[in-house]
């Protein structure tokens, strides 16, 4: 266990936003982000700028 916690991190794929890939390591496969924010905060509009960039960036589908 100590081996594998001292791997290197591994990234994942990007963000719209440089500043989250680095808090984050990036998009990466069996991960879940949740979001939680009051009403009319912009959550909605922050899955669409995610979904949006994923699909221009890294070629993405997408259902919502």
């Amino acid at each position: 266990m100590i081996e594998e916690a001292l791997e290197p991190v591994v990234y994942g794929k990007s963000y719209p936003w440089p500043e989250l890939d680095e808090l984050t390591y990036g998009q990466r496969k069996g991960e879940l982000i949740s979001i939680g924010a009051g009403v009319g905060i912009g959550k909605s509009l922050l899955a669409h700028e995610i979904t949006a960039h994923n699909h221009i960036v890294h070629g993405w589908k997408t259902l919502m």
